[in-house]
């Protein structure tokens, strides 16, 4: 049994009165592969705490069901997920904002994480009700703008403007040296800033990640393996493609940027068939494309996926604009989120 996040307390009426009942849903936990809940009775109005805990809120006279489904809406949001807020890449489609371009925001177990705040990313965290005054971290794959224009704006909101220092901010070299793109005043509104190395292994928010190998690309470039508890997530950023990337990346949930429809050099960023290889080779659980250039839009990525879906066996999608993936053991991403976006116009 897994319990993964504490719940606020939940209040019901009993169906045999009209006295309140108070329980407070110690943990959601996991069994089975089904959500349950560890309850923790308080005392009831008109109760004896004794005769609170003889009772459950799946009993006849527990819980009205209005109550019990918003305690569960709240089981649900508490899996791990990780929401998109910019699914595009490459300057075109950035500088005309065709797509979004604010990373991805992952929630892991009760970590907190923006990785790659590109432009626009605290404007669509915020449209989408995501407070980065709760952020544990915010991590960098590389110092080009697509990635990391945002980064000062997110580090002053994660410390309020710097009035309540926190949080780690994880980062190459190249991005405090020399022409940075962390400026010098903000870094110390953040509680650390971590240098990323190949090979690294890092901890935020309880949860443990680490950047397997350097990435070929024009500047210093990694990805990241996060050990979520519902299985291993790895991020594959811009990179050209080499054939250590399927050992390297060997997870359950993988995301990959995907630029182009095929290889173009001297361009160091992955391409269509590139990604199908890797794919077919590291046979994820689910494989998640995302930050696509002006051809793979045109080209309808969520139908790439599908192609990509029947030639590998591998569930693949294609990340839309504002989509939350739920990590789930054994289930991948539930069906609900993922609806095809509009077809592009150019």
């Amino acid at each position: 049994m897994t319990c993964v996040r504490s719940l606020p307390f939940a209040i019901g009426w009993w169906r045999g009165g009209t006295s309140v009942a108070v329980l407070l849903p110690k943990r959601i936990a996991r069994i089975g592969g089904e959500q349950r809940s560890c309850w923790e009775p308080a005392v009831a109005a008109g109760q004896t705490a004794g005769a609170a805990s003889q009772h459950s809120p799946t009993e006849t006279g527990g819980l009205a069901p209005p109550v019990f489904a918003q305690v569960w809406a709240l089981a649900e949001h508490s899996m791990s997920r990780i929401v998109f807020l910019g699914t595009g890449g490459a300057r075109i489609l950035v500088f005309k904002q065709l797509l979004a371009s604010g990373g991805m925001w992952m929630e892991l177990g009760d970590a907190r994480f923006h990785i790659d705040p590109g432009p626009g990313a605290l404007v669509q965290a915020t449209k989408r009700k995501l407070d980065p005054t709760k952020l544990d971290a915010i991590i960098l794959s590389h110092r080009h703008l697509d990635h990391a224009n945002d980064i000062n704006a997110m580090m002053e909101a994660m410390s309020q403007g710097g009035t309540r220092p926190r949080g780690k901010v994880f980062v190459p070299s190249d991005a405090l040296e020399g022409d940075p793109v962390v400026l010098r005043y903000v870094r110390g509104y953040v509680k650390e800033i971590v240098t990323l190395q190949p090979g690294g292994t890092y901890e935020a928010g309880g949860i443990t990640f680490r950047c397997p190998l350097r990435l070929r690309h024009g500047v210093e470039a990694y990805g990241f393996i996060f050990d979520a508890p519902e299985g291993a997530v790895g991020y594959i950023s811009d990179t050209d493609y080499f054939p250590e990337l399927a050992d390297a990346f060997r997870v359950d949930h993988l995301i990959i940027n995907v630029l182009r429809t095929e290889p173009t050099a001297p361009l160091q960023h992955m391409s269509v068939p590139q990604a199908q290889e890797l794919i077919a080779a590291i046979k994820p659980k689910v494989a998640i494309l995302t930050h696509f250039g002006m051809t793979v839009w045109r080209a309808k990525p969520w139908e790439i996926a599908e192609r990509m879906s029947q030639q590998t066996g591998v569930r693949v999608i294609a990340a839309r604009d504002g989509m939350r993936y739920e990590l789930e053991e054994g289930q991948g991403v539930s069906d609900r989120h993922i609806r095809p976006p509009a077809a592009p116009s150019d």
